[in-house]
C-alpha cells in the first residue's frame, strides 16, 4: 500500500486490515524523537494497548534479532526434528518487534492482521527486491498474520513482494474524498482488479475510516 499523503496511506492500510481482522495489530514506526504521526488509529484510541507496537528510528525492526543461532539451544530438545528446528530458526532470524507480535497473534484465535504504519522509514532495513522481500514474507506464512505495510512517497519495485499491491492517488487529507485506489497487483476479478481506480469515498469501509479521522474535510 503506498501514496504520497501518509496520513491517507496509514488510514487506508488499517481499513483493509479490519476486512481480515476487526482488532488488527498496529506497528508505528516513528521518525527518532518524534511522536505520532496522526491523526492515524494508533494515535486516536483505535488500537487496544495489547495491539499496539511502537518502533523508534527502526529500533526492533534489525533484520536479524541478536545471538538468534544460539538462543535456539536453549530452548530446544537435542532430539526435535529437522523441521521443527528449521522453523523456529526462521522464527529466530525474524526482527525483534516482529517476533513480538507474532508470539501476540496466536494461531488458534483466527485470521490475524498486522498494520505497518511508516515503513519507508525502514525500507533500508528489509530486502530490496521482490524475491527477496517474498522469501522474508515466506517465514511468516504459517502464522496466519497478514501484514498491510503502509509506505508514503516513492515506492521501489520490491513491493511487487506482497501478494496483493494498491496505489493512493490523492495529495492531501483535504482531497481524500476525491482521491483515487488502484490495485498494481493481486486481484483478479471485481471491482478491485488490477488496473482498475475507484474512489475512496466510494469504498463503504475506506470511507468509514476517514470520515472519523477527518471529519471536517468529509
Amino acid at each position: 500500500m503506498g501514496g504520497r499523503s501518509r496520513p491517507i496511506v496509514n488510514g487506508v492500510a488499517f481499513a483493509l486490515a479490519e476486512l481480515i481482522d476487526l482488532t488488527p495489530f498496529w506497528l508505528d514506526v516513528r521518525a527518532s524523537g518524534a511522536s505520532s504521526d496522526g491523526p492515524d488509529p494508533g494515535s486516536t484510541g483505535w488500537i487496544p494497548p495489547d495491539r499496539l507496537f511502537v518502533s523508534e528510528g527502526g529500533h526492533g525492526l534489525e533484520p536479524e534479532a541478536p545471538g538468534a543461532e544460539s538462543a535456539l539451544w536453549t530452548i530446544v530438545r537435542s532430539d526435535e526434528p529437522a523441521s521443527v528446528l528449521s522453523h523456529l530458526t526462521d522464527f529466530l532470524r525474524l526482527p525483534e518487534l516482529i517476533q513480538e507480535i507474532l508470539s501476540a497473534a496466536s494461531p488458534n484465535q483466527g485470521p490475524k492482521a498486522l498494520v505497518a504504519a511508516n515503513t519507508d522509514r525502514v525500507s533500508h532495513l528489509f530486502p530490496r527486491t521482490a524475491d527477496g522481500l517474498q522469501r522474508f514474507l515466506g517465514t511468516l506464512a504459517a502464522s496466519s498474520l497478514s501484514i498491510i505495510a503502509a509506505h508514503t512517497g516513492a515506492a521501489g519495485t520490491s513491493r511487487f513482494g506482497f501478494a496483493t499491491v494498491f496505489r493512493l492517488d490523492v495529495e492531501t487529507p483535504a482531497e481524500w474524498v476525491e482521491g483515487k485506489i488502484v490495485c498494481e497487483q493481486g486481484i483478479d476479478q471485481g471491482p478491485f482488479a488490477v488496473g482498475r481506480t475507484n474512489r475512496l469515498s466510494d469504498v463503504p469501509s475506506i470511507s468509514r475510516v476517514l470520515s472519523s479521522l477527518f471529519p471536517e474535510m468529509s
